[in-house]
């Protein structure tokens, strides 16, 4: 029986107007709903499970020849017997390594015909080990075999008649999920007419699973935090390192989504069937570390985007302009992993940013605990790994994989 999400019309009249400058801290994401309360993170037991040290899969980095070197990893992941994908956004590479990390080979290459890529930014191995590549200039996915040769390919028309539940709205951003199915972040062109609201300027949260006729929203919030800068055109807006905004994420069986905004400490997850559920947890705000890489790297990322508009001066003048950050927002990542748990990160502990807490839920959104990993960009949780991007001081990335094992005790703490 086809499953579909229930649109959240109870909360369109909730949300109020968000100021330039950052969210609207008064909209109302769990009103009226269920919602269960977790109480304070940092009370939450500490699980048994444990990491290792020391990563068992390391692709890129420095000194390891060109077929490990990105510009800027955009995705990957572990196939079922063991071999490890990544994409490059930049580059539009995909490769291939074997499980313990040597190089096996590409698929496709940069273009766009069949089976080759501009901006490979998700892929996932769905049911028959096909694996689904999204490209977000081509607007498509490209389905290779397991073996890497390339099947079909199948372009996502962002026109599609009745395709959006919002008049006005349109994807911005898009990636592959579930078996198949696409998370959808959908912005306003002007402003965009909500049913039983007023005209709002507001990022709708989506999912259109694979095959079905219309996308399913699942909610509206406010927007990324911005910081207004005067630039050689004028004023203009960026989004500010460690900007609070809003999240999806979707588990791989479909069975529960989840949206949130980073600016407040809560979720709403809609289950397959469309029954609502509110999370809800305590924290003190963070203090943001002194030195936090992920400031650095949004200094360079920025400076490299607007490179080519001005000159180097004027973009160290607009970058100094963007206020530092004071609090690291409620929480920093949101993602199913392969066993239908919830993993919610909190951002760096208190012994610095090169370690992060995060909050784990189970299938049924029990809280299990916490959990301490090292500092590092997460893509990907399987059963037995955690799979991430870490960077060095001058910016070169490489995808490790950490072994995971865990227990079905507790520990306090």
């Amino acid at each position: 029986m086809p499953r579909s999400f229930v649109t959240a019309a109870w909360l369109f009249a909730t949300l109020g107007c968000q100021p330039e400058g950052g969210a609207d801290a008064g909209f109302a994401l769990l009103d009226g709903l269920d919602v269960i309360e977790v109480g304070a993170a940092g009370d939450a037991p500490i699980l048994p499970w444990r990491l290792s040290e020391t990563p068992s899969v390391r692709v890129g980095g420095d000194g390891r020849g060109e077929h490990h070197q990105y510009v800027e990893v955009s995705a990957a992941t572990i196939l079922r017997d063991g071999r490890v994908m990544v994409t490059d956004d930049r580059t539009g590479l995909v490769r291939l390594y074997g499980p313990a990390g040597d190089f096996r080979g590409q698929l496709g290459s940069r273009g766009e015909g069949p089976g080759e890529f501009q901006s490979p930014s998700s892929l996932l191995w769905v049911q028959g080990d096909s694996i689904w590549i999204w490209d977000h200039t081509l607007w498509r996915t490209s389905v290779f075999s397991p073996q890497g040769a390339f099947v079909r390919s199948e372009r996502y028309d962002p026109t599609a008649a009745g395709l959006y539940p919002v008049q006005g709205m349109w994807p911005a951003v898009v990636q592959l999920s579930g078996e198949g199915s696409l998370l959808i972040h959908l912005r306003s062109k002007g402003k965009a007419k909500v049913p039983g609201g007023d005209d709002l300027d507001r990022v709708g949260l989506a999912v259109h699973r694979y095959g079905a006729a219309k996308l399913d929203l699942i909610g509206l919030l406010p927007r990324e935090e911005q910081a207004e800068v005067e630039a050689p055109w004028g004023a203009t807006t960026l989004t500010p390192p460690l900007a609070a905004g809003p999240r999806i994420t979707l588990s791989r069986e479909e069975d529960w989504a989840c949206v949130g905004h980073q600016s407040v400490p809560e979720l709403l997850c809609v289950s397959a069937t469309g029954h609502r559920v509110g999370l809800r947890w305590s924290s003190q705000p963070r203090s943001v570390w002194p030195g936090d890489p992920a400031i650095a790297r949004w200094r360079d990322e920025t400076g490299r985007l607007y490179s080519g508009k001005m000159s180097d001066r004027e973009v160290r003048a607009m970058v100094a302009a963007v206020p530092a950050p004071r609090l690291y927002p409620a929480f920093r990542d949101l993602m199913f992993d392969a066993l239908g748990y919830l993993w919610v990160g909190l951002g760096p502990t208190s012994q610095g940013p090169s370690e992060s807490e995060y909050l784990i839920f189970g299938p049924e959104l029990r809280l299990e605990g916490r959990l301490t990993l090292p500092t590092m960009t997460v893509i990907e949780i399987g059963a037995d790994y955690v799979m991430g991007i870490r960077r060095d001081t001058i910016g070169v990335e490489e995808v490790v994989v950490f072994p995971l094992s865990r227990s079905a005790g507790r520990e306090s703490g």
